[in-house]
């Protein structure tokens, strides 16, 4: 676990719920200049999610940390990055995951415009319906539409492949 909190009681918590879980703690960076982020999820009445999402740390975790500790990537069988600390940032951790042979996942959330670069480092992609139409530029109102719109992102990935002289 390669992640940055404050030393707050939600930075504690999550420490301690890491290390109850026999999750190690040792590359999490504890910093005093900002609060951990956090997010709350409130439900609409038609059952949609509304996620208010307040940064915090994770804004502040920099490509050069996660550089700093990549042997907890490098000695890691998959690496899982979101969306919620800096996209350079997690570039970063792709292609360090990648050049070490470690599996990646890329979860799109929150929707955001993404550097079709980054999709060559992610072994998967999750994305919801609001990432999908978000990172295709396409409506996804039914299944069909999904397809159509993983088909974009995927063109736009092999396009860039190529582009580089990049052959699968």
């Amino acid at each position: 676990m390669v992640c940055k909190v404050g030393m707050d009681s939600f930075g504690k918590d999550m420490i301690a719920n890491f290390s109850a879980r026999g999750i190690s703690t040792s590359n999490i960076i504890s910093c005093p200049d900002a609060s951990s982020g956090v997010a709350s999820i409130a439900v609409s009445e038609d059952g949609s999610n509304n996620i208010i999402i307040v940064s915090g740390t994770n804004d502040l975790l920099s490509v050069e940390e996660v550089t700093a500790r990549q042997d907890c990537i490098k000695n890691a069988q998959v690496l899982l990055t979101q969306l919620e600390i800096n996209v350079d940032t997690t570039l970063a951790a792709l292609k360090l995951a990648r050049q070490h042979g470690v599996l990646t996942i890329l979860n799109t959330a929150p929707a955001q415009a993404l550097p079709d670069e980054i999709f060559a480092y992610a072994d998967i992609v999750s994305p919801n319906e609001t990432e999908l139409e978000t990172l295709s530029g396409r409506s996804v109102a039914s299944s069909e539409d999904a397809v159509l719109a993983a088909r974009e992102i995927i063109r736009r990935y092999e396009l860039m492949r190529h582009s580089h002289g990049i052959y699968a």
